[in-house]
């Protein structure tokens, strides 16, 4: 009898380890399923990102192969995901402050209340020059101004801007420079100055002579990313 209880006692053992077991294994399934979850919820999440254009950096500016007036589907999607076009546009800091909190009055604004979006319309764009030789970089640095109002961006900074240049140089004309045809007085002897037949002035013979210098060139839009969806009242 004693051995029958004890074989009875020890089945019932067996069995509960077994339950207990088998219910550790289902509750660790049943824990596993969450992160599981979790991750399918990330892939999905990171999915839509990249379908809705939202994996850009805010104050990333982008170049687009179109372009329109706000109110055509096209911009009306494109602001939806956040991108608005770079024409200088006045912000206020409440409605964008993701932008504001990268790019704050770089490009112009006022203190604390709005800030300007750059201004790219018809601009060429130059790389921060950020210490690099006159040699090899910008050697009119210095000279580089603010392009917005209350602007930040002077100088060697990001948002400054310089107007059209042309790079001194000279013509030589019969053994004489252009220098030398100068006023009576002057550091060059003016050697031309007064004389009965003037020289005339020079022009330009044949290749393509335009109101700037420039090189080949095509459009495109340049947009900024504000981080939200660009409001309707934003020009």
């Amino acid at each position: 009898m004693t051995k029958n209880v004890w074989l009875i006692a020890m089945s019932i053992g067996v069995l509960l380890i077994g339950v207990a077991l088998f219910s550790r294994s289902v509750g660790a399934q049943e824990q596993r399923k969450p992160i599981a979850d979790e991750i399918n919820e990330m892939r999905g999440e990171i999915s839509a990102v990249q379908q809705n254009g939202r994996s850009a950096i805010v104050g990333e500016i982008r170049a687009f192969a179109f372009g329109g007036e706000n109110n055509t589907p096209r911009m009306l999607q494109l602001r939806k995901l956040g991108w608005l076009e770079c024409k200088g546009q006045n912000l206020n800091v409440l409605q964008y402050p993701e932008l504001f909190k990268v790019i704050e009055d770089t490009w112009g604004g006022a203190k604390g209340v709005s800030f300007n979006a750059p201004d790219l319309r018809g601009i060429f764009l130059r790389g921060w020059n950020h210490g690099q030789s006159k040699a090899n970089g910008d050697p009119d640095v210095a000279e580089r101004a603010a392009t917005g109002p209350n602007g930040s961006g002077k100088a060697d900074r990001v948002g400054s801007g310089q107007p059209d240049a042309l790079q001194d140089h000279q013509h030589n004309l019969d053994g004489y420079n252009y220098r030398q045809i100068a006023a009576p007085g002057s550091a060059y002897g003016g050697l031309f100055a007064g004389a009965p037949t003037p020289f005339g002035t020079t022009g330009i013979v044949g290749g393509n002579a335009k109101s700037e210098t420039r090189p080949r060139n095509v459009y495109v839009m340049y947009c900024i990313y504000v981080g939200r969806p660009v409001l309707a009242t934003t020009p």
